[in-house]
């Protein structure tokens, strides 16, 4: 078993600061991981190609790995592609994708919840694991800095409630979509100011 500080540290932050919902926490709370280790993928130039950590859940000698902490990915040049953020299960906390070196989109997760009772079950499947996460999208403007462009909710990946698009910083059009039934709990929370 090869652990280090470093990693327990990370794990403790990544767990303690995510949305994480009571049922999904309980589960979490019952396992332990058998090993973590990180992957620096390089391109033929040197340059790193990708960064990650890979956690690994040991259950009746079945092996679960999961991609936890940060993972980045860069284009052959060193410039920076795509940086997400995972918690211990490799659950999304926040992610964001560059185009050309610049910010192009960015998601924050605002809730992780699951019906899901048994940790087997847990492991093997994302289908009883819902995700709420604010998404935002970016444009590239003449200085080449990224102005915001489009805002709003997404459950389990699709649009819900009110999503804004900008036009030189003002809002230019509102879009209402249905509210996922998850999302309308959350509206009343402290999440969505």
């Amino acid at each position: 078993m090869k652990f280090k500080i470093s990693y327990l540290i990370i794990f403790s932050f990544l767990y303690s600061f995510s949305q994480q919902s009571e049922n999904y926490t309980k589960l979490a709370n019952q396992l332990i991981p058998t090993s973590s280790d990180s992957i620096v993928d390089k391109f033929k130039n040197g340059n790193i190609k990708r960064e990650a950590t890979l956690t690994t859940y040991t259950i009746e000698e079945i092996e679960y790995p999961f991609y936890t902490g940060k993972y980045t990915t860069y284009k052959r040049n060193g410039r920076k592609t795509y940086e997400r953020v995972m918690d211990m299960f490799g659950m999304p906390l926040s992610s964001k994708v560059y185009y050309g070196g610049e910010l192009f989109s960015s998601t924050k997760t605002l809730e992780i919840d699951t019906q899901i009772v048994s940790v087997e079950e847990f492991l093997m499947s994302r289908k009883g694991i819902s995700i709420i996460y604010e998404y935002s999208e970016y444009y590239i403007d003449k200085n080449k800095k990224p102005i915001l462009w489009k805002k709003g909710i997404m459950v389990n990946g699709k649009k819900s409630g009110k999503w804004i698009t900008y036009k030189d910083g003002q809002i230019h059009k509102t879009n209402t979509y249905k509210n996922r039934d998850k999302f309308k709990n959350l509206l009343k929370s402290d999440y969505i100011k």
